[in-house]
């Protein structure tokens, strides 16, 4: 916005998201919520306390467009895992299935996983590289299990989970997901909380916590 840090009021940031929402609310809100915490730090600032409308962020339509604070903390518990495999493994899209499945094996984040190649993924020595969110590289053992299931997928681009896609590789499988916790009965467990129940599957089979950190 091209406005002075005083004419940055409640109705102005009202009209703001209403605009941005438009093209992504999700963004949007995640940009209302990083600019409410610069004006906490502007009105920490003597220089900018007599600047800034501090109740700019306060009002109830702003408030409720913020995202949840709360800790997402949805897993597969072991008793629900054999139907989330079936499910999985009745995808008709086999790509996304062994994407899902990749991710419960490595704990692998899924842009991470999503985003791997062929030039990185080594059958003779059996291990995978992938960029992690801090823009570097870690390499993780691939077992003879995930090695076969990779195996099968078609060589397509210079992506591993490619797809037909601009990207040309897998980018959403919320929907296959979806069908599967369907027929698996289960209720409420994102893609995210794939990467939590490598940790804890993995700290349950007794492995130790070292390796379940990434």
């Amino acid at each position: 916005m091209a406005l002075a840090l005083g004419d940055v009021t409640q109705d102005a940031l009202q009209i703001w998201f209403e605009r941005e929402a438009v093209a992504g609310k999700h963004q949007a809100a995640r940009a209302l919520m990083m600019f409410r915490g610069f004006l906490r730090w502007c009105a920490a600032r003597p220089e900018y306390r007599k600047l800034i409308d501090r109740d700019a962020v306060r009002a109830p339509a702003i408030l409720e467009n913020l995202p949840s604070n709360a800790k997402r903390t949805d897993a597969i518990e072991a008793a629900q895992l054999p139907g989330w495999w079936q499910g999985v493994e009745q995808l008709s899209n086999r790509t996304a299935s062994v994407y899902l499945k990749a991710l419960v094996l490595t704990g692998a984040r899924k842009e991470e996983l999503a985003g791997l190649t062929w030039a990185h993924l080594d059958f003779q020595w059996r291990k995978l590289t992938i960029a992690d969110k801090a823009e570097q590289t870690r390499t993780i053992p691939l077992t003879p299990y995930l090695a076969q299931l990779l195996a099968t997928l078609p060589r397509i681009n210079a992506f591993v989970f490619a797809s037909a896609s601009k990207a040309g590789r897998i980018s959403d499988a919320r929907s296959s997901h979806a069908k599967a916790l369907q027929s698996a009965g289960i209720e409420g467990l994102t893609i995210h909380g794939l990467r939590r129940s490598f940790s804890l599957l993995g700290e349950s089979a007794g492995a130790p916590a070292g390796a379940m950190r990434k």
